[in-house]
């Protein structure tokens, strides 16, 4: 799945959460002609949509065979070469109508790109396995352990895959913590059985968090 396509779905999803937002506030279409600051501010975000919608793929498309993706572009494209002569009962009826739909749609495509990489990555990267030997001592510096972090997964799991990767590498670290805050030895059978429960939770943390909800920041 192109990252690139992904990026551009969160700034449709984005836009769409702003103009939610100014929603209730415009309850006739004057709310919004008498309004300058209002009206530039809701043109801007529908053709960041409208541009963003241009660069989602056809892939990407095809997840949501209702979505209008044409008739977005096409509104950005009037709304740009047409800027002096503001059709504001038209923007009117968008932000109330169409942003709603918009947003349930994006959301939706999304959750289905998250749960489809997710299972990438159980089914390709996670069985590969990372060596994290080096995590179960104890980090106290927390810029040290980022960095830490960042180089062992950098070089081993596409880009798309390292929030998963380090959200787990995070909880490996917890779980040596806390054998050595229960004085266990680290090889020993009670360490490691604690570790891998501890992976285990997080996986299916991951995996609920994918197949359940959608997270901006992933």
């Amino acid at each position: 799945m192109s990252l690139k396509s992904k990026d551009r779905l969160k700034h449709i999803l984005i836009e769409t959460e702003y103009l939610l937002s100014l929603s209730p506030n415009l309850k006739v279409i004057k709310d919004l002609s008498n309004d300058e600051t209002l009206s530039r501010a809701t043109r801007a975000s529908l053709e960041t949509i409208g541009e963003a919608a241009k660069g989602v793929s056809k892939e990407v498309r095809d997840l949501s065979p209702s979505t209008e993706w044409s008739e977005i572009a096409r509104t950005r494209d009037n709304l740009i070469h047409r800027y002096h002569d503001v059709n504001y009962e038209l923007i009117f009826e968008i932000i109330k109508n169409d942003i709603p739909t918009l947003n349930r749609e994006v959301i939706n495509i999304l959750n289905q790109i998250n749960r489809k990489e997710y299972l990438e990555y159980q089914n390709l990267i996670a069985p590969k396995g990372i060596d994290t030997s080096t995590f179960l001592i104890k980090i106290n510096n927390q810029e040290k352990l980022d960095v830490a972090i960042a180089k062992a997964i950098q070089d081993k799991y596409p880009k798309k895959y390292q929030n998963v990767a380090i959200a787990e590498v995070r909880d490996i670290i917890g779980a040596g913590d806390r054998a050595t805050e229960l004085k266990t030895n680290p090889e020993s059978t009670t360490s490691k059985e604690y570790v891998t429960q501890i992976i285990n939770k997080s996986r299916s943390q991951q995996q609920d968090r994918a197949t359940k909800n959608f997270d901006l920041e992933h």
